[in-house]
């Protein structure tokens, strides 16, 4: 397959730069260390530097190429994403999912639904390890299930100021909920609102067997 041209990322970059008001701009191409892994297609991750009201600012994006997909052999790339490294590190997968179901779903359908998603994530986790050649026992269910545990307490006290900041409860500082509360009555149902969630979610987790302590 044909490198992804110059010419053509020119083209796709000077729109990024112009979507985020970037008066001049440059990039650097980058690489990662560890291709192998990256079994779903070729991807190069590059910089983009600009220049905005005076200000310097760096945006870090990845092209994806499908190497074996013949609509995408003339190096056109599928999919572009940009990382925030401040929020990477390394850690057990059960946090993201975790995290990710105690963030993004009622109590009700956790009640429900939680270990058939747990199931879910799990398989599909098995298929990408096989389809990567990566040996199945590298991470094990009972390792998966036992991971849960270990990270409850860290997914719980995020999830507690990510939820507090979505209810519009964070007014002042130098991150504030993006949601204003101006009336007394906004402010106690956001509040009351706000209790339930994590309330709800420490019971369910509890439930799990993951906070035994406060049976």
């Amino acid at each position: 397959m044909s490198q992804i041209s110059e010419e053509y990322l020119n083209k796709v970059l000077s729109k990024v730069a112009s979507l985020c008001g970037f008066e001049k701009w440059t990039y650097e191409r980058e690489t990662f260390e560890n291709i192998a892994q990256n079994y779903f297609g070729v991807i190069i991750p590059f910089v983009l530097n600009g220049e905005k009201h005076g200000a310097n600012e760096s945006l870090r994006i990845v092209f994806k190429l499908a190497p074996n997909d013949e609509r995408y052999r003339d190096g056109r790339p599928i999919s572009a994403c940009i990382i925030d490294y401040q929020t990477t590190r390394i850690s057990s997968p059960a946090y993201d999912v975790l995290y990710l179901i105690i963030t993004s779903t009622s109590s009700q359908l956790r009640k429900q639904y939680y270990h058939q998603l747990l199931d879910i994530y799990f398989t599909t986790f098995k298929n990408i390890l096989s389809e990567a050649q990566m040996p199945l026992e590298l991470y094990s269910r009972s390792m998966f299930d036992e991971d849960l545990k270990t990270v409850a307490p860290a997914c719980t006290i995020i999830a507690n100021t990510a939820i507090w900041l979505s209810s519009g409860l964070q007014q002042e500082g130098h991150v504030r909920s993006k949601i204003v509360l101006e009336t007394d009555k906004q402010w106690t149902e956001a509040v009351q609102t706000y209790k339930n969630r994590i309330s709800s979610i420490v019971d369910d987790l509890t439930s799990y067997g993951y906070f035994t302590h406060m049976k």
